[in-house]
């Protein structure tokens, strides 16, 4: 046989070898009906990233940097090329910077946001960004939904259209979302103060949660212990940078979840945290 009929067959193996190896990848990801969350570790900065055995993904903030593209690559399998929902919580830095760079590298199906009016140069470059990609942009309020394989996703807050509005406290009306998974439920709201996750139990948009995500990276201004005894988690998850300069997640905050018996995954120290919902509940990965 000549070196130039070895060299085709030997590439015509490999590439049937590569292509089986990527057909049963696909195959792992796509025939698991289970959810899977993960909390990104990209610094001092949240982001989010939900998928399930059907492919559907969603991705919930883009932290303060370019580690968000390091997160992805460790948790979607590497031709996922395509989001199919964005949620950009609010116009914090620490949550949207790293969307830049998904934008670039990554389709995105929809961009839902709360709507507000910008009020850096930043909030105002993120938005012209996606509309310059051509991304459908939403204004999401309470009761907007997304369904995945095994669990649903429900908007619980803002409570109504903030379609242009200038907020004095851009925290306070993050868009805040439940995710339900057979009998249990998780919440993740952003950076939310203690006022407005107190107004979601007294409103009736959460009771007994199993999986929380505490709000604003742990900071003392969010997730009081009434919060806590009011809605009962089993986990708490910590989106934080290691050595931050704003002493997240604060000392009070971790008493409090300490003193519940509530198991609490931080990403400044055990890095990705993922949780798998199979129908049934929400478990640690």
């Amino acid at each position: 046989m000549s070196k130039r009929n070895s060299l085709i067959i030997g590439t015509v193996l490999l590439a049937l070898v590569l292509f089986g190896v990527e057909w049963r990848a696909e195959a792992r990801f796509r025939s698991s009906a289970s959810t899977a969350l993960y909390f990104l570790d990209v610094g001092q900065g949240d982001a989010t990233l939900i998928r399930d055995g059907m492919g559907r993904v969603v991705l919930i903030d883009g932290g303060p940097g370019d580690r968000v593209i390091e997160g992805l690559e460790r948790r979607l399998p590497a031709w996922e090329r395509d989001i199919d929902l964005v949620i950009l919580t609010h116009l914090d830095a620490d949550h949207f910077t790293g969307l830049f760079d998904v934008i670039e590298r990554y389709h995105i199906g929809e961009v839902w946001w709360n709507g507000a009016t910008p009020t850096t140069a930043g909030g105002y470059g993120i938005i012209g960004a996606i509309r310059a990609k051509g991304v459908p942009m939403k204004v999401v309020k309470s009761g907007e939904r997304f369904g995945f394989a095994e669990a649903s996703m429900t908007v619980i807050h803002p409570d109504g259209d903030l379609t242009g509005a200038y907020l004095t406290d851009k925290n306070a009306e993050s868009v805040s979302v439940r995710i339900d998974c057979g009998k249990d439920v998780a919440l993740l709201a952003g950076d939310v103060p203690i006022g407005t996750e107190e107004d979601f139990v007294t409103d009736g948009d959460i009771g007994d949660i199993a999986l929380l995500k505490v709000s604003h990276h742990g900071s003392k201004h969010s997730t009081s212990g009434a919060f806590l005894d009011a809605v009962t988690p089993e986990y708490a998850v910590i989106s934080s940078g290691k050595g931050n300069r704003y002493g997240h997640p604060a000392s009070r905050v971790l008493i409090d979840l300490r003193k519940r018996g509530i198991e609490t995954f931080r990403t400044d120290t055990a890095g990705d945290i993922g949780f798998v919902c199979d129908g049934t509940g929400f478990t640690p990965s």
